[in-house]
């Protein structure tokens, strides 16, 4: 026996290690330094080289006799999928080789508990930085901030949708969901809570096809009821389809210790249908022994091709992520935009040649007539044959740079240097509980290793914040003087700048670009208000809202007086033109009205003054631009907008 010395007689019961030759008494385990990992007896000098895993359907699988082969099955394939969940480098993710293909795009997912957005949101965008293939869903724990704080932490190219966080907490409370811009995404309103127990927000992800997923992400706060978070987590599930739900989170219920907790937790999840999708550990803690406290809830694993943890490191939790091959049609990343008129100094050029030689051969009888021929020429002098495509790419956190992103695999690096030292067995035959105090030579390599990492990782954190204070700072010293330039650069800060390039629109679940047809669906939207509001109320039964006043009734009475109009002139005209500001144009840039402007200005000001005196305002001045103003979350459903 390995433990007490003595000689194992025939007969005895025994327990064997699962890797090595080692055993010893039954009797004697209490008193070894064997232990149970993933339902296999392992010695000490074995069991730290061994991943503990969260299996429950292991032992399930061995009393298959008395099960269905169906549901034996489906064991057996959630048995398979938490065996082969193990940790990754961000290069294993990036090597995975889950790529779309012609007919479907599997889809990822990945979660956090970022432990505060102010502190570590950065952290993460660098990282998220260094894959290749972005994550389609993006979950957040613990936020701590409002809802109409989140316009500060963007990702390029996704939606955000925050949870507000619970009233009179500052720390440990806020969900977030960041659903990248090629899939459609609203929020389900009634899952998603803010309990002191737990909270939770749900979204519905489509690819504008018949084919939709819901994405939900979960936080249990430690010092909730857990009694009270199981009920109300076991309510949200009732509310969900049986099928396509896939549930982020962070439970705070440790997977690898096997106690009531865990028990009724597996009660609940199990009972609905879901099944957790990662067995290895998701938080380390110096000192502390590694836990699974995250993890993915789903209830379609048969999509399921591959989950895990991550070794980033932003803070004592793993990210953990899983890809799914679920049939979303396969779409270009990269939006792309059509180019119809170059507007270059040779075209422009032309196209004022043209039109002077137009207006000396026959000059327009009227302002329908000028418009045409300024158009039918800027057409035959600017516009291309076959439109242009191009791609163009947001630059959002431009202070990323090269340098950072190696840092980080540094950081990495002295990470896994650090866990391999943990796993060498201490010269002393110390427990982990006191290796801390331990003089041998490994035990004191391990704490050298960890002071690396922790030091080494504070410096990259360090370096971030001097990086974005180097840039921005820089931006503001380069516009010194120019007060609208650095008003651009902090509400770039506050996230509450312009978007340079327009977000896509969501209309009749399907991602449209075509700035036309978004400009007809805002009219029909806008002018369907007071009609929908009408209705609204006339459903349910109260008063409806009066039909509104013809204009005429808030015009003045008629007056007798006259007034005297000046003729407008072609200065006049001329001095309105130079002073139109470049870029505020909807169809013509600007700088061709100036650079044609000595040869529209006197006809322009006929027009006026001929309309002037016969009372004729032209249907062709009575388009206006309408500038919709974003309000609050999902920027691409119109109902968002005012």
């Amino acid at each position: 026996c390995g433990c007490c010395l003595r000689s194992i007689n025939i007969g005895q019961a025994i327990i064997e290690c699962f890797l090595c030759d080692a055993v010893i008494h039954a009797k004697c385990f209490k008193n070894s330094d064997y232990e149970n990992l993933n339902d296999e007896s392992h010695c000490g000098k074995c069991k730290i080289s061994v991943v503990k895993k969260y299996n429950p359907f292991k032992s399930i699988i061995s009393e298959g006799d008395e099960i269905s082969d169906e549901l034996n099955e489906c064991n057996r394939e959630m048995s398979q999928i938490l065996e082969n969940c193990r940790v990754y480098s961000t290069s294993e993710v990036n090597s995975l080789g889950v790529e779309a293909t012609d007919n479907n795009t599997p889809v990822s997912m990945y979660f956090l508990n970022i432990d505060g957005c102010a502190t570590n949101f950065d952290n993460l965008a660098l990282e998220l930085e260094r894959f290749s293939t972005k994550f389609h869903i993006v979950g957040l724990a613990e936020t701590n901030i409002m809802s109409d704080e989140s316009n500060v932490y963007q990702l390029p190219n996704y939606n955000s949708f925050y949870q507000d966080k619970l009233s009179g907490k500052s720390k440990g409370t806020g969900v977030a969901l960041y659903i990248h811009s090629s899939l459609n995404a609203t929020v389900i309103d009634e899952p998603s809570i803010i309990t002191p127990n737990l909270e939770t927000l749900f979204v519905s992800v489509s690819d504008g096809s018949n084919r939709s997923i819901i994405a939900g992400v979960a936080y249990r706060p430690p010092n909730g009821n857990f009694e009270s978070s199981m009920n109300e987590l076991s309510n949200i599930m009732e509310l969900l389809p049986n099928k396509a739900v896939y549930i982020l989170g962070d439970y705070n219920t440790d997977l690898h210790n096997s106690n009531t907790r865990v028990n009724k937790f597996e009660d609940v999840t199990l009972k609905h249908g879901f099944s957790p999708l990662i067995s290895v550990h998701t938080h380390e803690k110096p000192g502390c022994n590694p836990t699974c406290i995250d993890n993915i809830l789903t209830n379609e694993v048969e999509t399921v091709l591959c989950s895990g943890t991550i070794r980033d490191n932003i803070n004592h939790h793993l990210p953990i992520f899983v890809h799914c091959n679920i049939n979303f049609k396969s779409k270009n990343g990269n939006t792309k935009y059509a180019q119809y008129y170059d507007y270059c100094n040779a075209n422009v050029e032309k196209f004022v040649d043209s039109l002077q030689l137009k207006f000396e051969n026959e000059t327009p009888g009227d302002i329908k007539s000028f418009i045409s021929t300024f158009q039918t020429t800027m057409d035959e002098a600017c516009k291309l044959e076959k439109p242009k495509f191009s791609k163009r790419t947001a630059l959002n956190n431009p202070w990323i740079t090269d340098g950072l992103k190696d840092a980080c695999r540094t950081k990495q690096k002295l990470h896994e240097v650090w866990t391999k030292a943990k796993k060498r067995k201490c010269t002393e035959n110390n427990l982990n509980a006191d290796r801390d105090n331990c003089t041998c030579s490994r035990c004191t390599n391990i704490r050298s290793c960890h002071e690396q990492f922790k030091n080494y990782r504070k410096t990259l954190k360090d370096s971030i914040e001097t990086a974005k204070r180097t840039h921005y700072g820089g931006k503001i010293s380069e516009h010194s003087g120019n007060s609208k330039k650095i008003w651009e650069v902090i509400n770039n800060l506050r996230g509450k700048s312009r978007r340079q390039i327009k977000p896509s629109f969501n209309i009749d679940n399907k991602k449209i670009t075509n700035r036309r047809i978004i400009a007809n669906e805002f009219n029909k939207y806008f002018v369907s208000i007071a009609a929908t509001l009408n209705k609204k109320y006339d459903d349910i039964g109260q008063v409806l809202i009066d039909d509104l006043p013809s204009f005429r009734q808030y015009m003045s009475s008629s007056t007798m007086n006259s007034i005297y109009l000046h003729d407008c002139s072609a200065d006049e005209i001329s001095k309105i033109i130079t002073e139109l500001k470049n870029g505020k144009s909807s169809d013509i840039p600007i700088h061709i009205i100036k650079k044609s402007a000595h040869l529209t200005s006197p006809l322009l000001a006929n027009y006026f003054t001929n309309c002037m005196k016969i009372g004729y305002f032209p249907d062709e001045l009575k388009i206006g631009r309408i500038s919709p103003i974003y309000k609050k979350e999902n920027e691409e459903l119109m109902e968002n907008y005012r």
